[in-house]
């Protein structure tokens, strides 16, 4: 699988299927773009070509930064153009979409319901899971979220630039 090899996302799995964003795919033109990509793993040797349910591409962004959310078949993810998506994990369709107002590169968390994202600029973003956008809450903490909170017992840890928050 062309660009399969170079990714930060970690693969997420539910009901026995893998999801992945593939690194960069080089096109013949030269430019490069990512896709995801649902593969049954059963079977053994090279199932390349025989075990891929679906490729997404998005020609127009990276998204190989953050591992997406999967629960009850729909995958939550936001592309490097602040595209947040809910896409149908059994054909790779969207089911909803939206612009979102900065970059998010810390990995979304599903907690009680809701997907939780957390952006480059502090901003803090709480959906409803579902085949709707619902807004939960918006929160601004003080600085940029890089990296992926950790939930510990019932507390998250949020590291931003200048502070570390419980």
């Amino acid at each position: 699988m062309s660009g399969a090899e170079s990714t930060i996302a970690m693969p997420i799995a539910e009901k026995g299927i893998l999801y992945w964003y593939a690194g960069p795919v080089m096109t013949d033109e030269g430019s490069t773009y990512n896709e995801m990509i649902a593969v049954n793993p059963d079977g053994s040797g090279d199932i390349t070509n025989t075990n891929v349910i679906w490729k997404k591409q998005d020609k127009q962004s990276q998204n190989q930064m953050l591992t997406p959310v999967i629960k009850d078949e729909l995958i939550y993810t936001i592309n490097t153009r602040n595209i947040l998506m809910c896409i149908d994990a059994s054909n790779g369709e969207e089911v909803w979409s939206t612009r979102v107002k900065s970059n998010f590169n810390a990995s979304p968390l599903f907690i009680d319901g809701n997907i939780w994202f957390f952006s480059v600029k502090g901003e803090v973003l709480v959906i409803k899971a579902g085949r709707q956008y619902e807004v939960i809450s918006q929160n601004q903490l003080d600085s940029g979220i890089w990296a992926t909170p950790a939930v510990v017992r019932a507390s998250m840890i949020v590291r931003t630039e200048n502070y570390l928050y419980r």
